[in-house]
């Protein structure tokens, strides 16, 4: 079976050094990995680890408080507003807010905490997962820029599961949001988190600073 570190140099190779250069940062997702895998992977040099339900992640947070003490923990799946209260501050990145309506959730318990969130914004670009519309974002956009207790840090998209060609649109699309955005608001968007297990090498090609891998990673 492949370690863990033979897999991430494969990764690596796949995307000509990009993540040891540090051009990409993989998020590696643990939803489905155990313990021992996320030790492993950290042992292996990864630092950046995407949880996708929030009380899980926070009970694997403090079990491995002590093994892996350097860890930035990612929120990746949705966020359900009795969550909020939870997740705010134990998130170095929340990858999934997905409305208005979550955002300004995030702000007050941010306030609250007298912290800043990190968010991306999340995009839903297949029409059959959560995230804004394209029409929405740009609607809501200046609203969720202006709260004092958000930092938004970019975009997030998720494809379609093995649909190259579809996938290229939406790629593209998504950079290019993130372009109009950031010329039409004078906002600097540092990431673009896309591509998973299927899709990372095309992501990468259409600009992605993110890919989120879990399968590819921590399947044998």
């Amino acid at each position: 079976m492949p370690s863990i570190a033979s897999k991430l140099s494969k990764i690596d190779d796949d995307l000509n050094g990009a993540i040891s250069s540090g051009k990409i940062k993989l998020i590696a997702v643990s939803k489905y990995a155990s313990d021992a895998q996320v030790i492993e992977a950290y042992q292996a040099g990864l630092r950046c680890f995407g949880e996708n339900y929030v009380l899980p992640a926070l009970e694997r947070q403090i079990r491995l408080k002590q093994e892996v003490p350097e860890i930035e923990w990612h929120l990746l799946g949705p966020l359900q507003s009795n969550k909020i209260n939870k997740a705010v501050g134990n998130f170095k990145l929340i990858q999934s807010v997905g409305s208005l309506e979550t955002a300004q959730f995030i702000n007050a318990r941010a306030q609250k905490l007298a912290q800043t969130q990190e968010v991306l914004l999340q995009i839903n670009s297949t029409g059959d997962k959560s995230g804004f519309s394209a029409e929405n974002l740009k609607k809501d956009f200046t609203e969720i820029k202006n709260m004092c207790n958000l930092k938004i840090r970019g975009l997030m998209t998720m494809g379609f599961y093995q649909d190259a060609k579809k996938n290229e649109t939406i790629f593209e699309q998504t950079r290019q949001l993130k372009k109009e955005l950031e010329s039409s608001r004078s906002v600097s968007l540092a990431e673009l988190s896309m591509g998973m297990s299927d899709d990372y090498k095309l992501a990468s090609q259409y600009g992605s600073t993110m890919i989120r891998l879990g399968r590819v990673l921590f399947d044998d």
